[in-house]
């Protein structure tokens, strides 16, 4: 590390001392100097660096999948949401359905006992009035004896 800070400290001193263009506030710089400063500074760098650097983007990849991972899971579970919704609304729908039919076969049903009184009365009274027919023949034919 002191290296770096050292060699830092040539390449400002090496700026600070090059020679200026007054009028544009610009300076010349001997090109092969700052290059070896370049140089130095780059193999200065230790390489934790460059394995820090490498540890920082996987981990920055592996974030981003997890994020990516995480939306996925997220629009899963809103679709699934729907679907059982849209299942609960069937249920609902189903249900409501089913009741109306108990209730049309219960009113089917009620009218059609009341049919069959009504049919059984009839045909009660039908055999009562024979049977009343019946009875004042057997009298007639009695009282005839």
């Amino acid at each position: 590390m002191d290296e770096i800070l050292e060699t830092l400290k040539i390449l400002r001193e090496t700026l600070e001392n090059s020679p200026s263009i007054p009028v544009w506030d610009k300076v010349l710089l001997d090109r092969e100097k700052l290059m070896e400063l370049i140089e130095k500074l780059d193999k200065s760098i230790p390489q934790e660096f460059y394995e820090a650097k490498k540890i920082i983007e996987n981990n920055e990849r592996i974030i981003n999948r997890a994020y990516m991972e995480a939306e996925e899971i997220i629009k899963q579970a809103q679709k699934e949401a729907e679907i059982l919704v849209s299942n609960n609304k069937i249920t609902l729908e189903a249900q409501k359905r089913a009741e109306e039919i108990i209730n049309n076969a219960k009113k089917e049903a009620e009218e059609v006992k009341k049919e069959m009184e009504a049919y059984i009365e009839n045909l009660l009274s039908k055999v009562e009035d024979l049977l009343k027919k019946e009875i004042e023949l057997i009298k007639k034919c009695k009282s005839e004896l």
